[in-house]
């Protein structure tokens, strides 16, 4: 009966929304930081490309790593406050990654199939410059 006695807490969860929202905001930022960058290094972008052909990125900058550090950190702080299991812990991120994963990895496929949910995607993502034009075309059903 302690959960109907007005205090929060987060203690015995299965899933730390902490730490979803961290790897979301982290993968948001590693996946995107190359097309909005906080610092321009243009000489250090030349090098080699930034991402591939279906928009993924392909290099490790220090802004990438300056992120991976802040999100290591901060998931041992969550830890190091035990107000989650480490095993809540490691579910969210794993969660949290996959889900990125799936999505960016189904809007690149989402002409396959004509339903009502590809097509909420394809308007969702319509313009969208990490998408290339393959994956943008409508495919015709009628050959």
């Amino acid at each position: 009966m302690k959960i109907f006695s007005g205090t929060r807490s987060c203690h015995d969860l299965m899933f730390c929304p902490h730490t979803a929202a961290l790897f979301f905001c982290a993968m948001f930022w590693y996946h995107y930081i190359e097309k909005a960058p906080l610092i321009n290094f243009k000489w250090c972008y030349k090098v080699s490309p930034s991402v591939n052909e279906y928009g993924y990125p392909l290099r490790f900058t220090i802004e990438k790593g300056i992120i991976c550090i802040i999100t290591a950190i901060a998931s041992l702080l969550f830890v190091m406050c035990k107000r989650h299991y480490t095993f809540d812990i490691y579910i969210a991120a794993i969660i949290s990654v996959l889900l990125f994963k799936l999505y960016h990895h189904y809007i690149l496929h989402m002409n396959t199939r004509m339903n009502w949910f590809n097509a909420f995607l394809r308007w969702f993502e319509d313009g969208s410059p990490d998408i290339p034009e393959l994956g943008m075309k409508q495919v015709d059903h009628d050959n």
